[in-house]
């Protein structure tokens, strides 16, 4: 598989009834989002935090985003760059 742009693809750890959500300030068009955790699983080239988020680390991803797609019997989910909201800490 081989990703162009400021794509990154992911697998869904948890289910989205599972997930926490996230108040953003009142000047953004929702106020709520509904995360889940995400492994991911390939970056694209012009992936904007390359430096920072690396392949099977765990990132929180909107749920209601992203482009599903079954490959390899797997279901991955494709995201913008800016759609990546936090990378998670493995401690």
């Amino acid at each position: 598989m081989r990703l162009l742009k400021d794509v990154v693809a992911v697998k869904i750890l948890q289910k989205p009834l599972q997930s926490s959500i996230i108040e953003l300030p009142e000047t953004m068009d929702r106020n709520y989002i509904a995360c889940v955790q995400a492994r991911v699983v390939e970056l694209g080239s012009k992936f904007r935090y390359r430096n920072i988020v690396k392949e099977d680390d765990t990132v929180l991803v909107p749920n209601h985003l992203g482009n599903r797609h079954i490959i390899n019997g797997e279901e991955l989910v494709f995201y913008d760059g800016e759609d990546v909201i936090a990378m998670i800490s493995q401690r």
